[in-house]
């Protein structure tokens, strides 16, 4: 039988988790002094990723205590106000969402002018992504949604590619700067 893990811990609950020193650098980078949204910020009272020297706001559907601002929210219908934010970070939360679109759309919507999107995922290669679509596009029940590069970049049509970190295998950090 399946063993219960503990309710605490999360993958990015530890700074030597996978990928964990890549997103610090980046978020460092475009977020040092800065105010950003943690969109799908998870459960943990603060994830390993998140930089001391930045004002972090999150949402996400589950509740739970944050040492961060924090509303319980769905991507889709941001309860916050218009241009307020530097950066918005998808931190391996964008193929968990109900509609993508509507998702970078709020993002668009709550950044400040020359803001930044970041988005941290593992992106499927070519053949696992067209055996998704063969399947009806419906990855898993918690995966819902699979991307390739081409098809993140087409979604992200309003924004400028600024930057993409290669981690390791097919995960990757993309950079989108707000051209409005």
């Amino acid at each position: 039988m399946g063993q219960d893990l503990p309710t605490d811990l999360s993958p990015y609950s530890t700074p030597d988790t996978f990928g964990i020193k890549d997103i610090r650098a980046i978020l460092e980078k475009y977020c040092t002094g800065k105010r950003c949204l943690d969109i799908g910020c998870g459960t943990l009272p603060r994830p390993a990723y998140m930089i001391e020297e930045t004002e972090w706001a999150g949402i996400d559907p589950l509740d739970g205590e944050r040492d961060f601002e924090f509303v319980q929210s769905d991507a889709e219908n941001i309860p916050f106000e218009d241009s307020i934010f530097d950066a918005c970070l998808f931190a391996t939360s964008i193929d968990h969402l109900k509609d993508p679109v509507q998702a970078i759309r709020e993002a668009h919507r709550v950044l400040k002018p020359g803001g930044y999107v970041i988005i941290w995922l593992g992106i499927r290669p070519r053949q696992k992504y067209a055996k998704w679509l063969r399947k009806g596009g419906w990855y898993n029940e918690r995966h819902p949604w699979a991307f390739t590069k081409e098809s993140l970049i087409g979604l992200m049509k309003e924004f400028e590619l600024m930057e993409t970190v290669n981690i390791k295998f097919n995960d990757y950090i993309f950079v989108f700067g707000c051209t409005e």
